[in-house]
């Protein structure tokens, strides 16, 4: 297994030339999965891709008025349609702003040849990396710092009136390198919270809490606030201010749809992972399940994953139907198909709460969402039981509770335009 933390530790002790204000290695984190794809390349394919002229998508560039609140949704993530709208939603409240969005309809080109890729592979000579690593990490930084390099130009253009950065997720590795950046040159920093982030993620602190070089974290809400605490985050970097998907939404009550059918929502997979045994075992206690309540379920995909992976394991006597959440933009069509679901600890547990549905929870953990114990199964023969209960009595109560722990309860569009008047 490979030790991706031992790597970024390695490349941190590098100052890479024009990125000397930040931690490459850091930066990179996210991509180290496809760092490690692209070494098994011969040498003189990574070394012809390094030299050569870099294109990648552009941005689009949007100004209102002095553009003093500055908002950044990079390419790092500009394919995930769902991330475009929570991050339009923020953008869309911020009265004075200017705001560079990843658009595939333009492209940024870099010079003929990399002569800073080339200077950053003799820096590394130093590290027990093999080459095709070490060019590896060459090629992929080049891509990042071709976005960076032209953000920092228009940052640097209207400096004098920027009053405040916000990105989307300042871990992934344009924004990382951005928000170090506009620290070292005295530009307050903010990120959004795109999804649910527990303290730790297989005994490391997450990545979310770990590297985010930002002075304001804008949070869901109270729980998030929790977790982020029990890691040592300074409770003055955490500003509550609600969900970005529910600026504006109005919910509908949902609870009692006439068929009887019900969700089965899985979760992501992990960097280096083929396949979430979290997810067959889900898929597998949803077969059963339904069998023994004569019921069926509509499986629904994370937007990083795809149904082969999971295909054998369904069946297709209960499973009606499969959403694919990547070309599903909104969750809502899917919640108004549904009785209620079943999910992994996972974000979309939050998002199913916040329309009033039931989720039953597999392997939740005194640890992950304390304040759902009552929701949680490890067994068909367990969940059986719960689901009984709650066909008795339904919890509304119970799940208003939940909601207002996780999401910021209120005007959501408030809460951010309130922030930003701050810098206005």
């Amino acid at each position: 297994m490979i030790d991706y933390l031992y790597i970024e530790k390695k490349l941190n002790t590098i100052h890479f030339v024009k990125l000397q204000f930040c931690d490459c290695g850091t930066s990179l984190e996210t991509l180290f999965s496809e760092i490690n794809q692209l070494s098994k390349e011969s040498t003189p394919f990574l070394f012809k891709k390094l030299l050569s002229c870099n294109i990648t998508n552009g941005y689009k560039v949007i100004k209102k008025n002095k553009g003093k609140i500055f908002l950044l949704f990079s390419n790092s993530y500009a394919g995930r349609k769902d991330h475009r709208n929570s991050f339009n939603q923020v953008a869309n409240l911020a009265s004075d702003s200017l705001t560079l969005s990843g658009e595939n309809s333009v492209k940024l080109k870099s010079a003929p040849f990399n002569f800073l890729g080339l200077i950053w592979l003799i820096q590394l000579f130093p590290i027990s990396f093999p080459l095709s690593y070490k060019l590896s990490v060459c090629i992929i930084l080049s891509r990042v710092y071709l976005d960076y390099s032209f953000i920092k130009s228009q940052i640097d253009k209207n400096i004098k009136n920027i009053e405040l950065f916000v990105t989307f997720f300042d871990c992934a590795p344009i924004d990382y390198l951005v928000v170090c950046y506009c620290n070292k040159i005295k530009i307050p920093t903010s990120t959004l919270q795109h999804g649910l982030y527990f303290p730790y993620d297989d005994g490391v602190v997450n990545i979310a809490f770990r590297n985010s070089p930002s002075k304001y974290f804008l949070s869901y809400g109270e729980w998030t606030n929790q977790q982020a605490a029990k890691v040592g985050i300074n409770d003055k970097k955490l500003i509550r201010l609600g969900c970005p998907k529910h600026i504006n939404l109005k919910i509908v009550d949902t609870k009692t749809p006439s068929q009887k059918i019900f969700g089965v929502v899985l979760e992501g997979l992990a960097q280096g992972k083929k396949i979430n045994p979290s997810n067959t075992q889900l898929i597998n206690i949803a077969n059963e399940f339904a069998k023994e309540n004569n019921l069926q379920y509509i499986l629904r995909l994370h937007p990083n994953d795809h149904i082969i992976t999971y295909k054998k394991y369904i069946d297709y006597n209960y499973c009606v139907k499969i959403e694919d959440a990547k070309h599903n933009v909104s969750i809502s069509d899917f919640i108004s198909e549904i009785q209620f679901a079943l999910s992994n600890p996972s974000t979309a547990v939050a998002e199913l709460i916040y329309y009033n549905k039931i989720v039953y929870i597999l392997n939740q953990s005194e640890h992950q969402f304390e304040h759902m114990n009552d929701f949680a199964f490890d067994n068909c023969n367990l969940l059986c039981k719960i689901y009984k209960q709650h066909q008795q009595v339904y919890p509304t109560q119970q799940l208003t509770e939940i909601k207002n722990k996780f999401f910021e309860p209120g005007n959501i569009a408030g809460h951010y335009s309130k922030f930003f008047k701050h810098f206005i």
